[in-house]
């Protein structure tokens, strides 16, 4: 639910006078793909800040889960970084979609296994509303990476 609420105010804050300008957010396009960066950026902090509910999710049949949460950290970091710019955004968004699809056995691997992470919800639901996440973040990532002409916002 606090997801929700962080990507609502994100949008709004996207859309609010001097930001488009500031950041060059011209179109739709680009305040999307904005606000994922914005939202990549937040998980690759956190998967150095509190890496262990990223550790307990990584299958038990993959090597090293602190460095794959460490690489897929990083990952998350320039793919933020990238969907921030505009010269980058595309590439950052297919790249955003590939990481979103390397990421989703962890997830399925955790509503599975109903794997406990301290601090979240232990229902198998919220797990699998997690996994389920993951279908609408790829399509946001498609949409923010699809070529063609967009329909420019004003911007002064």
């Amino acid at each position: 639910m606090i997801v929700f609420v962080v990507l609502g105010l994100l949008f709004a804050i996207a859309q609010v006078g001097p930001v488009p300008r500031l950041f060059r957010l011209r179109t739709q396009r680009d305040r999307a793909g904005w606000v994922m960066g914005v939202m990549f950026v937040i998980a690759g902090v956190l998967h150095f800040a509190k890496p262990a509910p990223f550790v307990a999710i990584v299958p038990s049949y993959l090597p090293w889960p602190e460095l794959l949460v460490a690489l897929s950290g990083v990952a998350e970091l320039l793919v933020g970084a990238g969907l921030m710019t505009n010269r980058y955004r595309r590439i950052a968004a297919w790249a955003a979609v590939a990481l979103l699809v390397a990421v989703l056995p962890a997830n399925i691997h955790a509503a599975q296994s109903g794997v406990l992470v301290e601090g979240y919800p232990s229902s198998a639901m919220y797990r699998w509303i997690r996994v389920a996440l993951q279908v609408p973040l790829i399509g946001w990532a498609i949409a923010v990476a699809r070529p063609g002409k967009p329909t420019s916002l004003p911007v002064n």
